[in-house]
């Protein structure tokens, strides 16, 4: 069944990180903007972070930023996306990778 239904995709940012580094996720939005979507990003630090998706809406976040809309995704494609963002490759051997580098190759892809 195909729905015909898209939903913005945003790369948001957090407080934390220290001074100069915030944290950055791809936040995916419900069909119904009143609900929350879901949040995919890498979580942990330096050597190790590890893969997190779950339902949320960061506007109820008090380390909220800012967010910018990237895109959209079909919602046939949600688990798709998921997927994708699932399997991409977390660089944990190297020290210098982080959530920011996961966001940026994931808008690339």
């Amino acid at each position: 069944m195909v729905t015909d239904e898209w939903r913005k995709v945003e790369v948001i940012r957090y407080k934390g990180g220290g001074p100069v580094f915030k944290h950055w996720a791809l936040y995916v939005a419900d069909k119904d903007e009143n609900k929350p979507g879901f949040v995919c990003n890498v979580e942990g630090s330096r050597t190790r972070f590890r893969y997190v998706c779950k339902r949320t809406d960061p506007a109820n976040s008090n380390t909220l930023i800012d967010r910018y809309q990237v895109g959209y995704v079909d919602t046939d494609n949600l688990k798709k996306f998921k997927d994708f963002a699932k399997a991409k490759k977390i660089k944990n051997e190297d020290e210098y990778w982080n959530c920011q580098d996961w966001v940026w190759e994931m808008c690339k892809s």
